[in-house]
């Protein structure tokens, strides 16, 4: 009788913990399937070519201080040439002409001396730079997009070059950093308008239509954009993190979820692709289609970009591969 007793008790003991766990088991079942069911809607973007894989780990807002292009500068770099306005020119081939990326570069780099230093001036010389860039601009289906108005070979091979007007990823992401970055300090909503029909510009895949594009999804459904959207793309690794920067400062700021894939995307596509850059105990190529071009410049810019990427996602395998990249040139000055 007391075994009988004994067990009848265990019995209601177990039948009352069924009772008060089930409930909270089922919650957590249910909340595990949705976070399943979510991460699985956002394994993929989709552009006009198709599906892409995107990057599904954290993505870390930056102290401004923290984000690429500032150094703490307090003075400003001067430049070769300049307009009748004071407006930085670039020289190729003996002609000059109005560089978008080099114009960016300058704008972000006036930001940054306006930060440190509180000097206004700064901040006008940058919208200074603004104005020029609008101006230059070519408005294409919604997108804003900055045309290089030079013939240029790429690498030297004439079958690769890229004919005026043509358009670059590495401008559009810098020149979208460079717009952001003046909204978010001036508030001025225009530049926040012009930095939205940048960001569009990342939108225009590779159709063969002959629409000006920047980006394009490869045969293994990676999302790259392309310094020079070529066919086929050269896969430019330095080109690209600048791209990504800008969709980084563009997201950080207006929480867009459509740039929040574009960016998830980019940032898969280095992940899974950096080691076809890399040349072990060597310099790393310069981009994938012309894998002899190498130079030790470019391979501590891809370091510095490895680490930013890091700081940007807390990865350790981009902290990783920059230091992977690092050591195969420890003994290269």
């Amino acid at each position: 009788m007391k075994k009988n007793n004994f067990s009848n008790l265990l019995l209601i003991i177990l039948l009352i913990v069924v009772i008060l766990v089930f409930p909270c088991l089922k919650n957590k079942l249910l909340a595990s399937n949705a976070e399943i069911n979510n991460l699985r809607t956002a394994e993929t973007g989709k552009c006009s070519q198709g599906e892409y894989k995107i990057y599904r780990c954290s993505i870390n807002i930056l102290d401004y201080n923290e984000l690429p292009y500032n150094n703490g500068a307090t003075s400003l770099k001067k430049q070769k040439y300049y307009d009748d306005n004071s407006i930085p020119l670039h020289i190729y081939h003996g002609k000059m002409n109005y560089h978008p990326c080099l114009l960016a570069q300058i704008g972000l780099h006036l930001l940054d001396v306006y930060i440190t230093s509180k000097d206004k001036k700064y901040l006008e010389k940058a919208k200074k730079i603004s104005a020029k860039l609008i101006g230059a601009s070519l408005s294409i289906n919604s997108s804003i997009f900055f045309p290089y108005t030079f013939d240029f070979p790429l690498h030297g091979y004439k079958e690769d070059t890229m004919y005026s007007p043509w358009y670059s990823g590495m401008a559009q992401g810098q020149t979208l950093s460079f717009f952001i970055r003046l909204y978010e300090m001036t508030k001025e909503k225009h530049y926040l308008q012009v930095s939205k029909k940048i960001f569009n510009s990342f939108k225009m895949s590779k159709s063969g239509n002959g629409t000006p594009w920047i980006t394009c999804v490869d045969q293994d459904a990676f999302l790259w954009i392309e310094e020079y959207p070529d066919d086929p793309p050269a896969h430019t690794l330095n080109g690209m993190i600048f791209a990504i920067y800008g969709l980084y400062d563009f997201f950080r700021i207006t929480n867009d979820s459509a740039s929040e894939k574009l960016l998830r995307g980019a940032i898969k596509t280095i992940k899974f692709n950096i080691n076809k850059f890399r040349t072990p105990n060597g310099v790393s190529n310069y981009c994938l289609k012309h894998p002899k071009i190498r130079s030790i410049r470019y391979h501590k810019v891809h370091i510095k970009q490895l680490k930013m990427l890091y700081k940007i996602t807390g990865d350790k395998h981009f902290l990783q591969a920059s230091q992977t990249f690092s050591n195969d040139t420890k003994n290269i000055k």
